[in-house]
């Protein structure tokens, strides 16, 4: 018999940043366009290209096509069944230990097309994000 994969472990400093912080500044204090949000914590300066994984998703929301998310059925109240972006934004937002960035999408992708390097430094972060605190 073969076991389904196990989800992975989840990132309990992200997801606390994220309720504990990030929910009210985006909600309360920032100007920032309503759109999906990918939120990454790091713990040292650098962060790597290859824990965004969401980018292509991230992309299809920005793109005249769109992207649609059917939210799981899963017995307890959801907001929404679906979620659909078209032409909308869309945001990675990285928590690194000197502050945060929200860096577009498309700047994003850029960046990991272009760079020299692997990973996102936290100074190069400052230099394409839309926002940085």
């Amino acid at each position: 018999m073969t076991l389904p994969p196990l989800p992975k472990k989840l990132n309990k400093r992200e997801a606390n940043w994220t309720t504990s912080f990030l929910k009210k500044w985006v909600l309360e204090e920032s100007t920032l366009p309503s759109g999906p949000i990918e939120v990454k914590q790091t713990t040292i300066n650098n962060i790597p290209f290859r824990v965004v994984t969401q980018l292509n998703d991230l992309l299809q929301c920005m793109s005249a096509k769109g992207f649609w998310y059917k939210h799981p059925d899963t017995g307890m109240a959801n907001k929404f069944d679906v979620t659909f972006y078209r032409n909308s934004p869309a945001w990675i937002i990285i928590k690194y230990p000197k502050g945060f960035v929200v860096i577009s999408a498309s700047a994003m992708k850029w960046e990991m097309e272009n760079s020299k390097r692997k990973s996102l430094t936290w100074e190069r972060a400052k230099d394409i994000s839309t926002i940085t605190s």
